[in-house]
Order: structure tokens, then C-alpha cells, then sequence
């Protein structure tokens, strides 16, 4: 693993480049890669081969010790050599981490899965987006009061307090972050489950406030996650280095989120999961997580159409068989829906490819307690699926999702 202090010193000392010369030279390299290693999206096969798999991974590897992670502070590439890749991933595929969260009767731990583990992955809540002072506790309460609901993904997402709207690098967003803290902890108590995993912390962003809501009887080691992400493509700021290092020094998980999108500078489904292994493999070198979650959409929002599955199925599989992290993805749909039957199927999609192809943890288990319900049953009825099956099972829930659409 790299410290973090040592991406400082590349950040400073790295070539200098203009951003958009970055991405010219990234979407090159991916274009590039995905001739060399003949990859070609395929409509007819969503549950994504391990041969393609494989090579998907062999590419993000090469991808990011050619071009590496563009820091937008300081206009300079931090660099990798591939000596440092393969040792990042041999430590990692040697020793596969889990990481438990919770307290008491809440504790659960996250595990990597292989394809056909009758173990179904872990369902977190969802409860995000902005939401409004008067319903942030019986919302999330709505969904810690449900029996399968082992934990929150993201628990919240404040508009304002009394009329004070939360601004980064602000003391609002302190005052905000504080008060979201104890609505959290006020729906936990209500639901009987004080002890709960509540996830990324998702109102405050800076490095402050961050800080701020971190602390004994607030935020701590067994019910939250950090984001450090790797900006979409390929970009970190100063921002995320110093949230590493801030909560590696508290034990605090980092949350490792992998995004892209389909239509941008990864091109196809293809490109697109060349560019996720670099960004993923990028984050855990600096980021030093344990588990890690995948997610893509195209330019009007959507994840679980055929391109969004296939792309979800080969990152899922190439990380599940090259590197043994735990992963997941949120198993709900960012695009536009047109009835609560459609939401609900999409939200299947995502989270029936999460389980076939691997996946560990759905930290976004549709958007209310009930429909976490739907998709538990779902996990737990195809977790031994794996192969044609699955594809067979992916390729039935698409065509009716074409009907509906």
C-alpha cells in the first residue's frame, strides 16, 4: 500500500498537465486498450464472461500506470510504476479483507463472495437525496425498523435546520452535519437499534466539517464511512488526500465508491469498465479500504439498462476474481422511472447482477423499508445462480423491463 503523504509529494513533483489534455490522453489510452485486449460489449451476454473479465482487469492495470490520477490542485499527474500496481494488487488478492461494522446485537462484517456463494450479500438502507427537517427522522426510521435492513448505505442528506441551508467550508455545514448526527441517532433509538451502521456521512464534505461530526457518542469507527472517491475520471483533489489520511488516524472505514460514465470519455461499456478498474484500483492505493462499490449510468441517468448490467457484471466479476475485495453497488436506478412497478424492477436488475456476478454488499437496497424487503428475498433466492443461468435470469428481467418501458 502507498501512504498517503507519498501522493502528496507526486502530486507536487508529478508532470504538469492541463486538465483537458488529461482527459485527451486518457480517452486515447482507453480507446487504445480496449483494441489490444479485444473488448467488445455484448447485449446478449450481461452476466459478463471470466475470459473478458480478466482482460477487462489486465487493461485498468495498464491504464493506470499509463496515465495515473490527475490532481486538480496542483495540475499534475500522480504517477504509478506497474511494479507498484501488481504489489498493491497481490496484497490484497493474498490477504482478502472483510471489515465489520455495528455494535451488539447490530455487528455484522462484510465479506468478499465468489460467484454461486449461497451467502447473499449484506442489505444496507437507503435514505438519500435532500430531505426536509419535518420527515429526515420518520423516514429514516421507516427503514431502520425493518428486520432485514442490517445497516444504512447513506442515512440522510439534510436541506436545512431552521431555516439554515448547509454550505461547505461554512459553519453551517458543522451546524447541520451535528444536528443530522443526533436525527440519525433519535430514528435508530426510535427503531430499537441504537447501535446500527449508518454509513457515508452524507451532508458535510470538507475535510472540517468532517472532522467535526467525527467523535465519541457522534460518528465513530463502528457506524460510519468516508467518501474519498476518485472524481469521475480519474481526478483527486486536496480534499480527498486529506480525508484519507484523517480517517485512517481514527480508524474510520473510507468509503470507496467507483463511478463512470457510459457516453463520456470511457466511450462503450467496454471503455467504461477499463477506466473503473484504474479508478478502483487508484482509490484502495491511497485509500487503504477494504471493501469498495461500483457504479454507472449514462447521460440521462440510467444504470439498469442492458449497457448499465453488463458494464455493473464485468467490474463486479473482474475485482471478485483478480482481487478478492469485497464490492457492491446501490441497487436502485438514477434515471427517470414512470411508476412505482418500474422503480421496483430496476431496482431488481441491479441488485439480481450484484448477486450473480459476485457482489458482496447492496448499499442501496431500494428506497424505503419495504422494497429493502423485496430485494433481501431476491439476493437470498439467486445467490447460487451463477454462469448461463444467470445471464438467462438478467436478459428475463430486461426484456419485461423493455414491455414496460
Amino acid at each position: 500500500m502507498i501512504p498517503v503523504l507519498e501522493f502528496e509529494k507526486r502530486a507536487m513533483e508529478g508532470p504538469v498537465m492541463k486538465m483537458d489534455d488529461f482527459d485527451l490522453a486518457l480517452a486515447k489510452a482507453v480507446r487504445k486498450l480496449v483494441k489490444k485486449y479485444e473488448l467488445k460489449y455484448n447485449p446478449e451476454r450481461l452476466f459478463v464472461d471470466d475470459e473478458t473479465v480478466d482482460r477487462i482487469f489486465e487493461a485498468g492495470v495498464e491504464l493506470l500506470a499509463e496515465v495515473g490520477i490527475y490532481h486538480n490542485d496542483t495540475q499534475r499527474v500522480v504517477k504509478y510504476t506497474v511494479e507498484e500496481i501488481e504489489a498493491i494488487v497481490k496484497e490484497y488478492k493474498d490477504s482478502p479483507p472483510s471489515i465489520t461494522f455495528g455494535r451488539g446485537k447490530e455487528e455484522h462484517t462484510v465479506v468478499p463472495r465468489k460467484d454461486g456463494d449461497p451467502r447473499p450479500p449484506v442489505v444496507w438502507g437507503l435514505a438519500a437525496g435532500v430531505i426536509q427537517e419535518e420527515w429526515f427522522v420518520p423516514f429514516l426510521l421507516s427503514i431502520a425498523r425493518e428486520p432485514v435492513v442490517q445497516g444504512f448505505g447513506i442515512a440522510g442528506g439534510i436541506a436545512s435546520v431552521g431555516g439554515v441551508v448547509p454550505k461547505e467550508n461554512a459553519p453551517s455545514e458543522i451546524y447541520c452535519g451535528l444536528w443530522e448526527v443526533k436525527a440519525q441517532q433519535e430514528a435508530l433509538r426510535l427503531a430499537g437499534r441504537p447501535d446500527m451502521h449508518l454509513g457515508l456521512i452524507p451532508t458535510v464534505s470538507s475535510v472540517g466539517g468532517t472532522l467535526a461530526v467525527i467523535g465519541p457518542g457522534l460518528r465513530e469507527a463502528h457506524n460510519s464511512m468516508v467518501g474519498i472517491h476518485i472524481i469521475p475520471e480519474q481526478k483527486i483533489d486536496w480534499t480527498r488526500l486529506n480525508l484519507a489520511q484523517a480517517i485512517q488516524e481514527r480508524g474510520i472505514s473510507p468509503w470507496t465508491s467507483t463511478m463512470s460514465l457510459l457516453g463520456g470519455l470511457g466511450g462503450g461499456p467496454a471503455g467504461v469498465a477499463v477506466i473503473m478498474m484504474a479508478n478502483f484500483i487508484g482509490q484502495l492505493s491511497y485509500g487503504h479500504g477494504k471493501l469498495g462499490s461500483f457504479y454507472v449510468n449514462d447521460m440521462t441517468g440510467r444504470a439498469s439498462h442492458r449497457e448499465g448490467l453488463w458494464t455493473l457484471s464485468a467490474c463486479l466479476r473482474a475485482i471478485g476474481r483478480n482481487l478478492g475485495v469485497a464490492t457492491g453497488t446501490c441497487g436502485g436506478d438514477s434515471g427517470p422511472v414512470f411508476s412505482m412497478e418500474e422503480a421496483i424492477i430496476r431496482g431488481v436488475a441491479m441488485a439480481v447482477t450484484l448477486t450473480t456476478s459476485s457482489g458482496a454488499y447492496n448499499w442501496g437496497s431500494g428506497i424505503d423499508g419495504i422494497t429493502a424487503r423485496v430485494h433481501a428475498d431476491v439476493m437470498e433466492q439467486v445467490a447460487p445462480i451463477t454462469g448461463q443461468k444467470a445471464n438467462e435470469l438478467l436478459q428475463s428481467i430486461s426484456r419485461l423491463l423493455d414491455e414496460l418501458v
